[in-house]
């Protein structure tokens, strides 16, 4: 649970029962939001109250900033409370005295369903509804009278211009009335528009979309004015954001790229691939662990990461073998450091030196506990390259990745790489850098094969930036 996002309330008035109201909550059950999530319900089935008094009630019940209203005859999708807050406090930044926001609606009569520009009962602020209660003697249609009321006193109520993820059971086909719509100015054209989870490897592609013309823009959390005005949404990583996206029906075209981290985590199966136009996965491997879980994605490419030759480099004088063994990035058990300090201990006759930074407190006692003295720490720096040129390998210690870019980088830089053999190592790197037990290490360690030029040619020839970016610019074209 994030504090960072305000608390919603769910509000459904049971006044029907059945499984209409069982699949209403299912849906409420499944949201997906990192803030506070509490569903009243208001007990209606004799009908003796109206709707108006029962939501007037359920709001002094609840304990939210803001409440949503949800019909018990309808559901929404897993994203829509997520969707409605961020779409709310991203207005808030430019429009005074919001009150409320919804989004668009999917109709369905039990047999057909379709996408309309009809907006749903919405969400509120809860202390606005305190102060501004439902007209209790209406039995109907409470919704849109309420939306009139507080327009006309000046108070703005915001619709999400792009998402559907309300499903409206139809009955007399009405829903909220009047409402204050995102104008075109609201609505940001752009080329591409890129949100990411981790902005890391993002960034080099971006920067050759602005060098091919293309106008980007980028940030951390989904932007509804950039989705509606962007010809290409680019997600970096299969995450929330992407969830947002492939539920949204966007004027543009739709691209997820998904690394490792994302193939073994919780949204691996929570995320429509056929809603993207293409899913781009770094590796063979893990789009093949991918489809073997979710099925086959027809629109699936694969794209590896490329190494930015121009950053890393041999010595002009060459290298000379020596006993430095470089291991760089996030220290962690999913990257096997514990692994790290055992190889430390079995090879005392090695200096490792480990650039990176803790991402989890035990692995961070764990190394200031057992180090062993040929094991040297150093900060996190951005010029790898001027860390790499002493040493003479690269170790890698994970139990899985897509590609192990550190290790790339060093070969880049002409260190021989040493990587565990994680499923789909021995696809990317020869066999004679991959080793599965210490007396297959050792033998590398103490082989006569270290060339720092092949390494680096390795590199150039399968995995460069520049093949990579051509890759990805022609996927770009093809998009828009």
């Amino acid at each position: 649970m994030n504090d960072n996002y305000p608390g919603v309330a769910a509000i459904v008035i049971n006044s029907r029962g059945g499984h209409m109201f069982k699949e209403c909550m299912e849906s409420l059950k499944k949201q997906r939001y990192p803030g506070p999530v509490e569903v009243v319900v208001m007990e209606n089935l004799d009908k003796k109250k109206t709707i108006g008094k029962c939501w007037n009630e359920a709001v002094k019940q609840a304990t939210t900033d803001l409440c949503v209203f949800i019909g018990d005859d309808d559901t929404v999708n897993a994203e829509y409370i997520f969707v409605l807050v961020s779409t709310l406090l991203e207005a808030e930044k430019s429009v005074n005295q919001v009150a409320g926001v919804s989004s668009f609606c999917t109709v369905f009569d039990g047999k057909n369903e379709g996408y309309t520009n009809k907006t749903p009962t919405g969400m509120f602020y809860r202390k606005h509804l305190l102060e501004h209660p439902f007209d209790e003697s209406l039995k109907k249609l409470v919704d849109r009278k309420y939306i009139d009321k507080i327009s006309d006193k000046g108070f703005a109520y915001i619709i999400s211009p792009f998402y559907y993820g309300y499903r409206y059971r139809q009955h007399t086909g009405k829903t909220a009335g009047r409402y204050n719509i995102q104008s075109d100015n609201e609505i940001a054209k752009t080329d591409i528009y890129a949100v990411y989870d981790h902005n890391h490897f993002i960034d080099p592609i971006i920067e050759e979309w602005k060098k091919e013309g293309y106008n980007v823009k980028k940030n951390d959390q989904v932007q509804p004015k950039y989705l509606a005005g962007a010809k290409l949404v680019w997600c970096e990583f299969a995450g929330q954001n992407a969830q947002v996206v492939a539920d949204s029906d966007l004027p543009g075209k739709k691209v997820v790229r998904l690394h490792a981290y994302e193939a073994f985590g919780k949204y691996l199966n929570e995320i429509k691939y056929n809603r993207f136009d293409k899913v781009v996965f770094v590796s063979d491997y893990i789009r093949e662990y991918c489809e073997n879980r979710v099925g086959k994605i027809e629109n699936a490419v694969t794209i590896p990461n490329g190494v930015d030759l121009t950053k890393f480099k041999i010595p002009d004088k060459g290298k000379k073998r020596n006993n430095k063994i470089a291991v760089a990035g996030y220290l962690a058990n999913k990257k096997g450091s514990h692994v790290l300090l055992m190889l430390a201990n079995e090879f005392p006759g090695f200096e490792f030196h480990v650039i990176g930074s803790f991402q989890e407190r035990d692995v961070y006692d764990l190394f200031e506990r057992k180090r062993p003295a040929n094991l040297t720490l150093y900060p996190w720096t951005s010029d790898l390259n001027a860390f790499f040129t002493d040493k003479s390998y690269i170790l890698n210690t994970s139990p899985r990745e897509s590609q192990g870019m550190a290790v790339m980088e060093g070969m880049a830089a002409g260190l021989k790489p040493l990587v565990y053999d994680w499923v789909g190592a021995e696809k990317i790197y020869t066999r004679d850098g991959v080793w599965k037990s210490v007396d297959e290490l050792s033998s590398l360690l103490h082989s006569d094969y270290w060339f720092p030029e092949e390494y680096r040619r390795f590199i150039k020839r399968n995995y460069s930036f520049e093949i990579m970016k051509r890759r990805y610019m022609k996927l770009t074209k093809e998009l828009i």
